[in-house]
């Protein structure tokens, strides 16, 4: 144990605690019992001709008041126009919350993918469908449509904590008391298991954080440190990597990080609350900025939208294009903060 490391004898000991709380429970340790992956939601899809739509949930189902995520996405040929149904005119026991247009994906030379996220909440307990789903394919011109494609309803259930009787206008008083049987006595041993267990979490928690300390800063973009606004975004931005073979979730990690970085900047460096705005509300906001931001909201728009692309759409860009996304976000950072620097005193010539 002398020369074991840091993580290694937190992981043993929390494993040790683990065994020993299911041994104190008279309980066997089950491993991998339900260990599949995360349920996938309920989806549609229609196609025709060379046009392909679907829906898809992000769950199957939520609770009351919960929120959950609807992706549209269209696939056609390039130079069309894509056209999404108003969603909220179809939904039956949800509600629309927001919605957020992607930017069109190139497939190939010929071919693009559309994609609508809608925010939805459910609204009250029990089914709940939307309908009235289409996508419409339109010519270059923007007229009569040229395709439309109408997707089957999609249904799911929205669960509640409420009994199935209960009347929320004519709330119950106080039940007439009862009698609780006495507690039996708490094991020993499960109460020693228990606090080795707090103290392995502890300290794997602990390695954790001192290992991803480099890679939260990346991230938090200069969040917490004396940094000029820019300085920090730029060397946040030099500390993110592309290398060849990237696995999915790593090219997922570099643009959310990329992302992240610069709503933080444009949060620390010019006061816009974009940290916790959808990407249509940054681009609202950049537009009405000052002059440093408003003059080169085209470039944001362009590096978040290619972000929102991997994020929401599944997009996976190659290295090079990782590379010059990664150049233009520092461009952006250093471009907004030349033109925001105040002029030396006495003008150029002093």
């Amino acid at each position: 144990m002398g020369g074991a490391s840091l993580p290694g004898r937190a992981a043993a000991l929390a494993m040790a605690a683990l065994l020993l709380c299911a041994l104190a429970a008279g309980a066997p340790a089950r491993a991998g019992d339900e260990a599949g992956g995360e349920a996938a939601g309920p989806s549609v899809a229609a196609a025709e001709g060379d046009a392909a739509a679907a829906a898809r949930l992000d769950r199957a189902g939520a609770g009351l008041g919960e929120r959950l995520r609807l992706r549209l996405t269209l696939e056609g040929p390039a130079g069309a126009i894509a056209r999404f149904s108003d969603v909220g005119e179809g939904l039956d026991g949800l509600r629309v919350v927001g919605t957020e247009d992607g930017a069109p994906l190139r497939l190939s030379a010929e071919r693009r993918r559309w994609l609508r996220v809608v925010v939805l909440e459910a609204e009250r307990a029990g089914p709940a469908r939307i309908e009235g789903l289409e996508a419409h394919l339109l010519g270059a011109g923007g007229g009569e449509a040229v395709r439309t494609l109408r997707l089957p309803p999609l249904a799911l259930e929205i669960a509640t904590v409420l009994a199935p009787d209960a009347d929320l206008s004519k709330p119950r008083g106080p039940g007439p008391p009862v009698s609780l049987p006495e507690p039996e006595g708490f094991p020993v041993a499960l109460a020693i298991a228990a606090a080795l267990a707090l103290l392995a979490a502890g300290g794997v928690l602990a390695v954790l954080r001192h290992r991803r300390r480099g890679a939260g800063a990346a991230a938090a973009a200069g969040g917490g440190t004396d940094a000029p606004a820019d300085r920090a975004a730029l060397d946040a931005l030099a500390g993110l990597s592309v290398a060849p073979g990237m696995s999915e979730r790593e090219v997922e990690a570099l643009y959310e990080a990329v992302a992240e970085i610069l709503r933080r900047y444009l949060a620390r460096g010019f006061g816009l609350d974009a940290p916790r705005r959808t990407t249509e509300e940054v681009l609202a906001a950049a537009g009405r900025a000052a002059p440093p931001v408003s003059a080169r909201a085209p470039a944001l728009k362009a590096l978040l939208a290619g972000c929102d692309l991997v994020k929401f759409a599944r997009a996976r860009p190659g290295a090079e294009a990782a590379r010059r996304m990664l150049a233009g976000a520092a461009e952006f950072v250093a471009a907004t903060a030349r033109a925001a620097a105040p002029e030396p005193e006495g003008g150029a010539g002093a």
